[in-house]
């Protein structure tokens, strides 16, 4: 408890921690300026323009609209860098071909696991 307890009060000069499921939906309440609402922001960082996008982003919009966001929301990011990601892993799932009705996703390997079954 005495890491989250530091990080979430910004008690550290650095940190070194994991990030795990960095889906689209994800990544909107990751950053933002109000820590209250935001409370996965441990490096603290605060963007205004940020913001807007965050906050644009989180409604329904025009597909074109939306990339366009997407890339600058990539972009703040990438040059205000509020985090240095050292590495990626990349897992690649497998399942025997007797499972049916398996829908592996970005937010589970086990995501609707209720709905397998095994073909005999």
């Amino acid at each position: 408890p005495y890491f989250s307890e530091n990080q979430n009060s910004f008690r550290y000069e650095a940190a070194l921690s994991g990030l795990a499921a960095e889906t689209l939906p994800f990544q909107l309440v990751i950053w933002g300026s109000d820590f209250v609402k935001r409370p996965f922001n441990s490096s603290a960082f605060q963007n205004g323009r940020l913001d807007t996008v965050i906050d644009e982003l989180s409604r329904p919009l025009p597909k074109e609209r939306e990339v366009a966001l997407w890339k600058e929301y990539q972009k703040i990011l990438h040059e205000e860098q509020p985090r240095s990601f050292l590495y990626y892993y990349d897992e690649l799932e497998g399942f025997n071909k007797r499972i049916r009705n398996s829908d592996v996703n970005l937010i589970s390997t086990l995501y609707n696991v209720y709905d397998w079954s095994v073909k005999p």
